[in-house]
């Protein structure tokens, strides 16, 4: 039977192939960082291309850059191309629904003017990135789980900061969108919102300190054809901090400031902060999914993932 083992953290790429990112380019040439390094996807640039326009869109929650353009664009609060992803989406907990209300969408139901074009455009390599990483997951996940004969492993990777960046563009589209609600409430109206961390982030793709992706499996499997997407409130200070969104068997929280909880609690219901290596342990083969972080050696923080059929 084909098990990865825990504390050994090789990888099966040799320089030749076709990059595990999908880049499309060869190994060596992408996101090969060194011997016995595991490999790094680089973040491309996120800024507007060209000088700066000075123009600051009313609509544009990047406006504080004063680098918009005067068009505005109708930006998918989840990225369109993984909602594609899902045969269906079964939304519930916005706004305009009963408690305990949820109903089937379409994707282009989701959509506000919350970013002008410029922006829109410049961030849509945080969307590529976002959907790598949901494709990687899910690739892994079905392979360990629906291959009921030994194998050996599998391997995919993705970017680690990739995710975190599209899950702060995540934050910002459910909130300034109008559709995250707490209470009762639309959350844009009655709680306070980190606009500069996330302004700073999307601009730099640099995460501020002590802020980020945790990951844990999640304790109730979401159907395969369903995501689910919620705010992250800290209640004491009345302000909306990040998001979270459970994904099949697993669940990804990022916060855009100090998370609410502190270390202590979040480690004790299994979490782990910036994880370098998701395990998928199947019936009967593993999957492992490598996640690249910016400037780290080879330290790993390991989560184990089982699965049943």
């Amino acid at each position: 039977m084909a098990r990865l083992p825990v504390d050994q953290y090789t990888f099966p790429w040799f320089d030749a192939d076709a990059c595990p990112c999908l880049s499309g380019d060869a190994f060596v040439r992408c996101c090969k960082v060194g011997p016995k390094r595991l490999p790094y996807v680089r973040i491309p640039n996120l800024a507007p291309p060209g000088d700066v326009t000075g123009y600051a869109h009313s609509k544009c929650y990047m406006s504080s850059t004063k680098n918009c353009s005067e068009g505005k664009s109708r930006e998918h609060y989840i990225s369109e191309a993984i909602l594609e992803r899902f045969d269906n989406l079964n939304v519930s907990g916005m706004p305009w629904q009963e408690k305990g209300e949820s109903k089937i969408l379409p994707a282009k139901s989701l959509v506000a003017n919350i970013l002008c074009e410029r922006h829109n455009n410049a961030l849509a390599p945080i969307d590529t990135l976002g959907l790598r990483a949901f494709d990687a997951l899910t690739w892994a996940s079905d392979y360990a789980v629906t291959r009921k004969h030994p194998g050996r492993a599998e391997h995919y990777l993705m970017s680690g900061e990739g995710l975190e960046l599209w899950m702060f563009k995540l934050a910002a589209g459910v909130h300034f969108g109008g559709i995250a609600a707490a209470d009762g409430g639309i959350v844009r109206d009655n709680c306070d919102f980190p606009t500069d961390e996330v302004v700073n982030a999307l601009t730099t793709g640099k995460v501020p300190q002590n802020a980020g992706l945790w990951v844990a499996q999640n304790p109730g499997l979401i159907n395969r054809g369903q995501i689910s997407v919620g705010p992250l409130i800290h209640v004491e200070a009345n302000r909306m901090v990040g998001v979270v969104v459970q994904f099949g068997p697993l669940r990804f929280q990022s916060t855009v400031v100090a998370p609410p909880a502190n270390v202590g609690e979040l480690a004790a219901i299994q979490q782990r902060s910036r994880p370098r290596v998701i395990d998928f342990n199947g019936p009967a083969r593993d999957a492992r999914v490598v996640l690249s972080w910016p400037g780290w050696p080879n330290e790993v923080g390991r989560l184990g993932v089982e699965l049943r059929p």
